[in-house]
């Protein structure tokens, strides 16, 4: 089997390169208005987060996962949920955190969703229910439909990860004991799709 002739995803290019662009603009006028330095390492950790989404939904990897292998199917949610998910919430700054959760039923809804447990469930049931067959074809055959699905991974995947990496002093992340039983019973449910 061939790679499928290289083209552009200009809708992946222009959303990617706008979250990365949002975000290195927000931290320097951050800076600028206050004088604290965020730590590079912050921004590389978000922005490998960003490369991360951008590899798993720019040529090759959706083009073969849309047309050909179910693998690059897997492999592009992996990239999603298990590599881009954590480095994205390990690149966020509390202030930048505390900006986007202003309203307060966002905020209630997402200290709800990082709940462990409620975390687990969601993330599980959005995993099950994206793999269900049926799902798998309607969402190959719609791209809006495909887009949304993906987009319903990496905000479930954020949610599983919070109780994890949680750069939020105010909704901190589980102590690491805690942290080990967590992520044990995390990798259980994913053995099914498998």
């Amino acid at each position: 089997m061939r790679l499928p002739a290289w083209h552009a995803h200009p809708d992946v290019w222009l959303l990617m390169g706008s979250i990365a662009l949002g975000y290195v603009l927000s931290v320097r006028r951050h800076e600028r208005a206050t004088g604290e330095a965020i730590q590079r390492r912050k921004t590389r950790l978000f922005l490998l987060g960003v490369a991360a989404l951008w590899i798993g939904a720019d040529w090759p990897i959706h083009d073969l996962a849309e047309r050909y292998l179910y693998l690059a199917h897997m492999v592009q949610h992996l990239l999603f949920s298990l590599v881009a998910a954590p480095l994205l919430l390990s690149g966020l700054t509390p202030w930048m955190l505390r900006k986007i959760l202003r309203p307060r039923w966002f905020r209630a809804l997402v200290r709800f969703l990082t709940r462990p447990v409620v975390a687990l469930a969601f993330f599980n049931g959005v995993l099950l229910f994206t793999h269900w067959p049926e799902i798998v074809r309607l969402s190959v055959g719609s791209e809006p439909l495909h887009f949304g699905l993906h987009a319903l991974i990496v905000v479930s995947a954020l949610a599983m990860w919070w109780p994890v990496v949680s750069p939020l002093p105010e909704m901190p992340p589980l102590h690491p004991s805690g942290q080990c039983l967590y992520l044990f019973l995390q990798s259980l449910t994913p053995t099914i799709p498998a």
